[in-house]
């Protein structure tokens, strides 16, 4: 029995219509994976809420999340009533991963200040919380000012869970001080066992458990029962990303299930609970789910 969930951040290419979502959240449910999570770009092909939802209705398990949702480029109430409708329609199975972003072309495209994005982001994370409850929500704060008012974001039961992403010291403190787990972006196993210690200091400084913040994994996989063509593939876009192929194997799941399984084992020891497997790098939506297949049958029970 596996001690992770693992869940899978899939790339979209805006051609996917009505029968492709049913045909994939039904196999990417039934081999085990518990979510599927996209990406977030002014660049990319579709808002993520927007295909997330497809996912959700055409599943009925499924997590359904952002991995991370740039949150500083929008408006937090309209925000707050996009998530709590797609909470609703999904059954109550969205998680809201945040990031405060890196790309500063985009914050200068909508007029936001990048320098800024951080107290943005954390502001904007108290007024979610704030409109999930379904009272009329005024707030005062640096970034953002306005009297009550109701938005209908209210959410029915538990609101989404809020994943915060990021890497650096401030993500951490981001994580403990509004978040429901913390998402760094390929971390080496080295660098989780040196700051969980300080995500559960930062939890005990603010008075909360030092277990109430999950840790997660956001991971590239490269799966192949061949070990070596798996790793030729590694050594591409590691290439494509200007780093050396023992550099990105630091930190990807690399190599055929025994190697992969075994990488793994070294996160869940440290405390990675959840896992979401970056396939959208070497994957084609035609060899995604064999991908996933060969991942579920030789991986997933393992670990």
């Amino acid at each position: 029995m596996s001690k992770s969930t693992f869940h899978v951040h899939v790339g979209l290419d805006g051609s996917e219509g009505p029968e492709w979502f049913r045909k994939v959240s039904a196999e990417i449910e039934n081999l085990g994976f518990k979510g599927v999570f996209l990406a977030d770009s002014l660049a990319s092909r579709g808002e993520p809420l927007i295909p997330l939802t497809g996912f959700a209705l055409y599943s009925s398990r499924l997590r359904v999340g952002t991995c991370v949702y740039i949150l500083p480029l929008r408006n937090p109430l309209l925000v707050a009533k996009q998530v709590s409708n797609i909470h609703r329609l999904s059954g109550g199975r969205f998680v809201l991963g945040v990031g405060v972003g890196w790309r500063r072309w985009e914050f200068d495209a909508v007029g936001v200040d990048y320098a800024r994005r951080g107290g943005r982001t954390d502001e904007m994370l108290e007024i979610l919380r704030l409109a999930w409850r379904g009272d009329p929500v005024g707030f005062e704060g640096e970034h953002f000012r306005f009297d009550a008012v109701d938005v209908g974001a209210g959410v029915e039961g538990a609101p989404p869970p809020i994943w915060i992403g990021g890497n650096s010291p401030s993500a951490i403190r981001r994580a403990a001080r509004y978040g429901d787990a913390w998402i760094p972006t390929d971390f080496t196993p080295q660098e989780y066992e040196a700051n969980i210690p300080r995500l559960r200091d930062e939890l005990n400084r603010l008075g909360k458990d030092p277990s109430s913040v999950e840790v997660c994994s956001h991971l590239a996989l490269i799966l192949d029962n061949d070990k070596s063509r798996a790793q030729a593939l590694a050594a591409k876009v590691a290439s494509d990303f200007g780093e050396k192929p023992e550099e990105f194997e630091e930190y990807a799941l690399v190599g055929d299930p025994p190697r992969v399984a075994e990488r793994i084992a070294e996160y869940t020891a440290l405390g990675v609970g959840h896992h979401v497997l970056s396939t959208f790098l070497t994957e084609s939506k035609d060899t995604l789910l064999e991908t996933l297949r060969l991942f579920s049958a030789q991986v997933m029970k393992s670990v």
